[in-house]
């Protein structure tokens, strides 16, 4: 059995913040678990635990050997610049899962993903780092998802469907299988998407979805 981790510590107090805490709290496997927000927080604390602002010396502030650092972050840029000041400074940067999450045995996990309730990653699925997998998601076999993506609640992505860095996916959205979705790419809440998205930081929406804008 893993030993118990001396502390947890969240950064970011908005809404995902409650999402990884409970996971958290329900692991049991963290004696310790803190809130640290990048200004002033406006609340004292969050399903119980306490909330403090990152120090401007954030190096400092924390503890690379006794400690796991989790991003409650849902802006992928966001996400991703405070990704590289962890790896920078060699802080722990695990994946979270969540106990309900049905995962084959062939899928493969990088670091520092959030995988919520109720998903399902198939048979030879590839997720990067730094992902965020919200609730009810379903990805199917052979699919490849980089890194600093964020996909929302209730989205189906089918088998062999390619999503590139820093996509993000929209509440209950859906991906035919063998799709390509281009780098920076957000596809729109409740789009059906049935063909590639060839070119970099485009907007597709509808049903099926269509390029949008350029973004």
């Amino acid at each position: 059995m893993k030993a118990l981790k001396k502390k947890a510590f969240i950064l970011g107090a908005g809404g995902h913040c409650r999402v990884i805490a409970s996971m958290l709290i329900h692991s049991k496997h963290y004696n310790e678990i803190e809130i640290l927000d990048f200004s002033v927080p406006l609340e004292k604390e969050i399903l119980g635990l306490k909330i403090k602002k990152i120090n401007s010396n954030f190096e400092e502030q924390i503890d690379k050997k006794k400690s796991d650092y989790f991003l409650a972050i849902g802006d992928n840029n966001l996400r991703k610049l405070w990704w590289k000041k962890l790896k920078k400074i060699k802080a722990s940067r695990p994946s979270l899962i969540h106990n309900s999450a049905v995962i084959e045995d062939s899928a493969i996990i990088g670091e520092g993903n959030i995988i919520c309730a109720n998903t399902y990653l198939g048979v030879l699925t590839k997720i990067g780092h730094n992902n965020i997998i919200n609730s009810g998601s379903s990805i199917d076999h052979e699919t490849v998802i980089e890194n600093n993506c964020h996909i929302a609640p209730g989205t189906t992505i089918s088998g062999r469907v390619h999503i590139k860095n820093n996509c993000f996916i929209g509440l209950g959205s859906s991906i035919k299988d063998n799709v390509l979705v281009s780098e920076n790419s957000i596809l729109g809440a409740g789009s059906v998407l049935l063909e590639n998205i060839e070119k970099k930081q485009s907007l597709y929406v509808g049903i099926p979805a269509k390029f949008k804008k350029k973004i």
